[in-house]
């Protein structure tokens, strides 16, 4: 091989290996160049929110499982939006919100929620006063047995009673004197013990009790002295009597708190303003020339009616509209036994009413009331009667012999009886403050939510009532 070809070799493998390493710069800088373009054309996202279609259809009612529980079961149709994935539930104790977020649900096609609210002990308790062993029995509503009984020689043949909204206490109505007073027994709930008893004065011994709803007042009907007199619950002190044309046989305050309602022999209704204490119209209840024997009235949860039951030969509650110290009566309801007591249910709905051996139910509550099929008890003398707070037991005191309570199932008109030993019931009352929940629904998606499905109400707690 000639020299010159020798040297060509080297020179050939020299320009080659610098061109593969020209190649590779030129590839490392064309890939440096488009990773480059990538991260400067990527740029932030943006994310584009929106309303769904809200559920409609929204409904509240009460599952009835218990007579302690405090729940509501909600209902609605489905959002429209299939990119609904669930559903916020919101709750408020006013119609006007704030509303909260008490649950949510997953699915588009999951609609129904059920809410429990937690309350106070004293909500699962029935208090009755027991004339024959001169105190007041405690009920269990969740075992149906008596648990517990207060009295002693600070009561004496007590025969009506009423428990303050929160629980804490009862005021129990003696039939016969103390110490040749005329009084009312407070009691605290906590340990059911039996305060000093309260002088409430007047000739004959104190009949109907109702407490304010703000639990500040207890008001006393006396019947011989035709007064309504008010105790002081802070203290227990009596203040001064405020006279009624009549003999008063019960009282109940309006929801408000404004007015107390009185009823007594003669068919005789009247208001009196609980801050003024200026009387109202008397409005007289007649049938046919026949003056009516008032026994207990109950006023609706939203103030506008009072039903007044009449025990003498008319057989009939009487509907009252309400218009502050004013009432209209309304057409009577006959029944086939002499009411003596009445209660309506947290709704509105329904008034149930007990007398002799007899609970009835009277539906369609203010405008279209329908009597019910009879509950009878055989050999029972009803006197008293109240409603669970969620309004899915009724309680009769039964002054009878058999020394009981009876327990009716407001939806299957079941009955059973509680057991009180030895005692005989003569009044009975539970404790609740009345609150009505307000619900809302809205569909969710992530971020997106719908607006308000509407709103769905339930009430719990009972209105002022006597017996």
């Amino acid at each position: 091989m000639n020299r010159s070809l020798r040297a060509w070799r080297p020179a050939r493998a020299a320009a080659r290996t610098a061109l593969l390493a020209a190649v590779a710069l030129s590839v490392s800088a064309v890939s440096a160049f488009a990773a480059f373009n990538q991260a400067a054309t990527g740029g932030p996202m943006s994310v584009t929110t929106t309303s769904l279609t809200a559920p409609t259809g929204l409904a509240a009612s009460n599952p009835c499982s218990s007579a302690t529980a405090v729940s509501t079961s909600l209902s609605w149709t489905a959002s429209t939006s299939t990119a609904t994935t669930g559903y916020a539930i919101l709750r408020s104790s006013a119609s006007a919100g704030p509303f909260s977020s008490v649950g949510t649900v997953s699915g588009i096609n999951t609609t129904t929620y059920t809410d429990t609210v937690s309350h106070a002990t004293a909500a699962d308790s029935i208090y009755v006063a027991v004339k024959s062993a001169n105190g007041m029995d405690v009920v269990s509503m969740a075992s149906n047995s008596k648990t517990a009984n207060s009295g002693g020689a600070n009561m004496s043949s007590p025969t009506n009673i009423a428990v303050t909204p929160d629980g804490t206490k009862a005021y129990v109505a003696n039939s016969a004197t103390i110490g040749g007073n005329e009084t009312v027994t407070p009691i605290t709930l906590s340990n059911d013990t039996a305060g000093t008893p309260i002088t409430v004065g007047g000739s004959k011994a104190p009949v109907g009790i109702a407490i304010t709803p703000d639990g500040t007042t207890a008001w006393v009907g006396t019947g011989g002295t035709k007064t309504l007199v008010p105790i002081t619950v802070a203290t227990n002190t009596a203040g001064t009597a405020v006279s009624f044309t009549f003999g008063v046989n019960a009282v109940a305050i309006t929801p408000d708190g404004t007015h107390a309602w009185a009823t007594g022999a003669g068919g005789a209704i009247e208001s009196m303003n609980t801050s003024t204490h200026a009387l109202g119209t008397t409005i007289n209840a007649v049938n046919g020339g026949t003056s009516g024997n008032m026994q207990a009235i109950a006023i609706s949860p939203d103030g506008t009616k009072a039903y007044i039951t009449d025990a003498s030969t008319n057989k009939m509650v009487w509907p009252v509209t309400l218009s502050g110290a004013s009432g209209t009566l309304g057409t009577p309801i006959s029944l086939t036994f002499a009411p003596q007591a009445i209660a309506i249910s947290p709704d509105g709905s329904t008034a149930w009413v007990a007398g002799a051996t007899d609970i009835v139910p009277i539906t369609g509550l203010p405008g279209s009331p329908v009597v019910g099929t009879l509950i009878p008890v055989t050999g029972a003398a009803f006197q008293g009667i109240a409603i669970s707070p969620n309004g899915c037991f009724v309680y009769a005191a039964d002054a009878s012999a058999n020394h009981q309570v009876v327990a009716v199932n407001a939806v299957t008109k079941a009955e059973s009886t509680i057991s009180l030993s030895t005692d005989v019931a003569e009044d009975i009352a539970t404790a609740y403050p009345p609150v009505t929940y307000y619900y809302e629904v809205e569909g969710t998606r992530n971020v997106w939510t719908s607006p308000a499905s509407g709103q769905a109400s339930h009430a719990f707690g009972q209105p002022a009532q006597s017996s």
